[in-house]
């Protein structure tokens, strides 16, 4: 069977750049939750709650979370969490990872790998699916926002940081993280977002 033909209009062509190689990015987008701070009564965690922005294109590779004692000492319910993105094309919620189910009574931390069925290190565990990607912003803001799914538990005490995992393809900055206020109230400096490191080195040179 002969190869596929291939024509070089293009590749020494007038307006077509030079092959770029960079790093892509390998990035964890996270935020920390406490709860004794801003707690969330039965009516409130039955909705989604909006977590952080991503990237456009950003190929999630996984979800991290950890959860811990709150400024009082406590912790938080015992009840799964999931970190979800809404697929604004096909209507669907995709889940990163799978579900996190927090300790009340101890610390506890886990990074789950999309599609993996079980932990990663489980010699049984298989890929089910893999990196997923999206594309697809929110007609309203022009974002893409990742949600935490909280169940029907009381969200009154104890601490959950949670990220997404994956790669900006492009190479772009992080400018476009961004998350819709919910609550007008004034924020303590210590939740103030530094500053995106990729803007500063392109700053720099």
């Amino acid at each position: 069977m002969a190869a596929t033909s291939t024509a070089n209009t293009l590749f020494g062509a007038p307006g077509a750049s030079d092959p770029v190689m960079f790093h892509p990015g390998l990035v964890c987008i996270k935020r920390k939750f406490d709860f004794s701070v801003t707690p969330l009564d039965v009516s409130e965690v039955g909705a989604n709650q909006a977590a952080f922005g991503i990237p456009k294109s950003f190929v999630a590779i996984g979800a991290f979370f950890e959860s811990g004692k709150d400024k009082n000492g406590k912790y938080p319910a015992a009840e799964a969490v999931t970190l979800k993105v809404a697929d604004t094309v096909n209507g669907n919620d995709v889940t990163i990872g799978s579900a996190f189910t927090p300790s009340n009574s101890a610390y506890k931390r886990q990074t789950i790998l999309n599609g993996y069925a079980g932990t990663v290190a489980e010699s049984a565990a298989t890929i089910t699916g893999g990196p997923a990607v999206f594309d697809a912003v929110d007609a309203t803001t022009g974002k893409l926002n990742a949600f935490l799914a909280l169940g029907s538990a009381d969200r009154t005490q104890g601490a959950l940081t949670v990220g997404i995992i994956g790669f900006v393809p492009d190479g772009d900055s992080l400018d476009n993280v961004v998350t819709a206020p919910y609550r007008v109230v004034e924020q303590p400096q210590q939740n103030a977002a530094g500053i995106d490191p990729w803007q500063e080195r392109a700053v720099r040179g």
